[in-house]
């Protein structure tokens, strides 16, 4: 937990070691649409929670990647 990034403390996470989720979705090709879905859920499920993010992103920051489910 740290402060400094406004009036509310934060959890900051080291950089995932399997690498983005666009690098995940490249190396498991037969991803079925569920599993993608289950992941799109879960993000939901964190914001109905009334928690939020401030840099969760699919991609490397700065790359152009798009991530397609």
């Amino acid at each position: 937990m740290t402060t400094g990034f406004g009036v509310l403390p934060s959890f900051v996470h080291p950089w995932m070691s399997g690498g983005s989720l666009h690098d995940f979705i490249q190396r498991e090709p037969k991803l079925s649409a569920q599993k993608k879905l289950d992941i799109l859920y879960q993000v939901a499920d964190v914001h109905n929670e009334g928690i939020v993010h401030g840099n969760l992103t699919g991609a490397v920051y700065g790359s152009q990647i798009s991530v397609v489910l």
